[in-house]
């Protein structure tokens, strides 16, 4: 299985692309991650996108705890 987690943060993009930081705690935060792909037997993508189409597109809103509604102006996908 693949797994994509679509984020803003461009740390987090090429950290977790890369596998690999220089910042001791990061790096034993990706080699943590890249043992649990490995025991789950799935993939992680990491998607970047851009923050502007993520407050378009509505879900920065969501992790900010503003709920879409039939009343916000949505772009088309």
């Amino acid at each position: 299985s693949t797994f994509f987690y679509f984020t803003d943060n461009l740390v987090t993009y090429y950290i977790v692309s890369s596998g690999s930081s220089r910042s001791p705690e990061l790096h034993k935060l990706i080699v943590e991650i890249k043992q649990l792909e490995l025991s789950l037997d799935i993939v992680l993508e990491v998607v970047h996108v851009p923050g502007t189409s993520i407050i378009l597109q509505g879900t920065d809103g969501l992790s900010r705890g503003v709920w879409c509604s039939p009343l916000h102006d949505r772009p088309t996908q």
